[in-house]
């Protein structure tokens, strides 16, 4: 049995590549974003970070009628942070922040393909599909007052709910050969997509006073929540094309 599989699984990909213009692998960097950003107000000074970068691999066949389909997969595990600093008159207030980010995603589209010399581009559909593991957060605020010399913390340790996302969205895309079967390019895309959340919600608040635990307080709530937006996807890829 298993070599009867075997023998078809190899039977149906020599037949669709005979049937192909060609084949692709793809290394990807999708959806990724990043920003810094500091504001300077008076005496207060705000710094936020950002970085997320979805890494993928994946394969694709183009077909003679120039028509093509692919798969890709990744996995992506980031930190955002954002820190602020705040000083005035009555005394100084810093927080400091970070979660972590970690997701499974998977691509599936479906493309037309035009070649002219040493450039391709690809106009096609996208279907996302990021699942989201539950995102662990800590958040730490500390104030000095100057009137009272009290040293005041709130420290608070929270876990969001998993996520699905997804989408439709239209890509374009422009690649370069630049070396051999080797090329270079990038994929810009706009779209509907939407959000699922689900599970859990859990916060842990502490306050301290000149290192003294005042008052703990944990909560959990059950977060059920459908959310749809017009959205932007970016990428740069690299591609083997045989």
């Amino acid at each position: 049995m298993k070599k009867t599989i075997i023998l078809l699984l190899a039977l149906a990909g020599i037949c669709l590549q005979a049937d192909a213009q060609d084949s692709r692998l793809m290394l990807r960097l999708n959806s990724f974003s990043g920003y810094k950003t500091t504001r300077s107000i008076y005496t207060s000074k705000t710094t936020e970070k950002d970085i997320r970068i979805l890494p993928s691999i994946g394969y694709a066949h183009t077909f003679k009628n120039n028509i093509g389909i692919a798969a890709e997969f990744g996995f992506t595990n980031a930190t955002a942070k954002g820190d602020v600093n705040l000083v005035t008159s009555t005394g100084t207030t810093t927080k400091k922040g970070a979660r972590d980010y970690k997701s499974y995603y998977i691509g599936l589209s479906v493309y037309e393909s035009f070649k002219l010399k040493k450039y391709v581009t690809n106009i096609g559909l996208l279907l996302p599909l990021e699942f989201v593991k539950p995102q662990d957060g800590v958040y730490e605020t500390i104030t000095y007052e100057n009137t009272t010399k009290e040293r005041k913390k709130e420290l608070i340790a929270q876990t969001l709910p998993k996520q699905l996302k997804s989408g439709l969205f239209l890509q374009a895309s422009l690649y370069r050969q630049v070396f051999k079967k080797i090329y270079l390019g990038a994929e810009i895309g706009a779209g509907v997509a939407y959000t699922r959340t689900a599970g859990e919600q859990e916060q842990l608040t502490e306050n301290y006073v000149n290192g003294v635990m005042t008052n703990s307080v944990a909560s959990k709530i059950t977060v059920k929540q459908n959310e749809y937006d017009l959205g932007l996807r970016a990428s740069v890829s690299l591609q083997y094309i045989f």
